[in-house]
């Protein structure tokens, strides 16, 4: 039976929304959602319903930001697209750009075949030397006039610690922590820093946050996702579209959700909740700012298991892998058929490879 309890007080000014399912004294797993996701966004009879009948107490909340949980409106909404152009111009055209002049040096150096060191500095050195430092000073330019640093409220270890919160206040001492997507680095990041708090964790479609290129989704589609224009929430319709076609999106077409229905049908309920996307960007750079996790995760204690989709074009399955190569203690189970969402389709594998795990590193 689903039990709905009061809100848990965490860090500064924030409270937690959250639901529990089972029996408080059978082990603790505690769910954490995803950019923008509600505690709806854990499926309560596809997913939580066989981990409750297992003899698991599952705890699913809202992030800050997010759902009914507090909203940080203290901070400014920062400006994503400006802080996308800012991320492409510095990690991708200005280095381009950079290398480009390196090739043009080289390439005179051939095509002049200066005949000594004072013939090249006399023909060629003094000009390419002056394209350098207007290259360097666009740089600074753009940088400085065209993106200006966006206001960063929190960060992903400060949503981490919310976590802890939120077993402070259930007065669980340990507690299998599962998280999706962002909530996966969430996940982490309490394994990183409170392993005496895990029983186990369990990262889904997920990153270690390295930037390494193969690790990226195309620039494409992270603009198609991310830089779509939000609908005014006072618009239901164009919400619940907009959310359907986000779904469809990460997810593969014709899936179900919850044992209930379609993803039409879990907009819709979303909706109904709470319409307000506007912690979503506070979110996001939260994610964009934070530093990679690659080392401390190398060091991780707690047992991991990494569940991600064959299809998930918005984190590729090489993070996967990648993550399970920097963490010794951990599993990886790749998914077939699931895109980044946790449609019906999935469940049957994420609870075959989930099951076991939790019951293992149990009391």
């Amino acid at each position: 039976a689903q039990l709905t309890m009061p809100r848990a007080k965490a860090g500064g000014s924030v409270e937690l929304e959250y639901e529990t399912f089972g029996n408080p004294k059978d082990p603790c797993v505690v769910f954490i959602t995803g950019l923008g996701a509600q505690l709806l966004h854990c499926p309560e009879n596809s997913f939580i319903a066989p981990l409750v009948e297992h003899g698991f107490y599952v705890v699913r909340y809202d992030n800050r930001d997010a759902g009914l949980s507090t909203f940080q409106t203290q901070f400014p909404c920062p400006n994503v697209v400006r802080f996308a152009i800012r991320r492409l111009l510095l990690d991708k055209i200005l280095p381009a750009l950079r290398l480009l002049i390196l090739a043009s040096t080289a390439l005179s150096c051939v095509w002049s075949r200066p005949s000594s060191l004072a013939d090249f500095l006399r023909t060629r050195f003094f000009s390419l030397t002056v394209l350098a430092a207007q290259v360097v000073s666009l740089d600074r330019r753009l940088v400085a006039a065209v993106l200006k640093k966006e206001v960063v409220g929190y960060s992903l270890m400060d949503m981490a610690n919310d976590t802890i919160s939120l077993l402070d206040h259930l007065r669980v001492e340990k507690a299998h922590i599962i998280g999706a997507s962002m909530g996966g680095m969430l996940t982490q990041l309490v394994g990183i820093h409170y392993p005496e708090r895990v029983l186990s964790l369990c990262s889904i479609m997920s990153n270690s946050g390295s930037k390494a290129a193969h690790l990226q989704a195309s620039t494409f589609y992270q603009f198609k996702i991310f830089l779509r224009p939000v609908p005014d929430p006072a618009d239901e319709q164009a919400c619940i579209a907009h959310t359907q076609e986000t779904n469809t999106l990460l997810g593969l077409p014709g899936q179900s959700y919850n044992l209930t229905g379609s993803f039409a049908d879990a907009a819709a309920k979303l909706y109904a909740r709470n319409p307000d996307r506007s912690g979503v960007p506070r979110q996001l750079m939260a994610i964009a700012t934070a530093p990679a996790r690659d080392e401390s995760l190398k060091r991780l204690k707690p047992k991991l298991l990494i569940l991600h989709g064959a299809e998930d074009k918005l984190v590729p399955p090489s993070n996967g892998v990648h993550l399970h190569s920097i963490v010794p203690n951990s599993r990886l189970v790749v998914i077939p058929n699931m895109g980044h969402s946790l449609p019906d389709e999935a469940m049957d594998h994420i609870h075959a490879a989930l099951i076991p795990h939790l019951k293992e590193t149990s009391p």
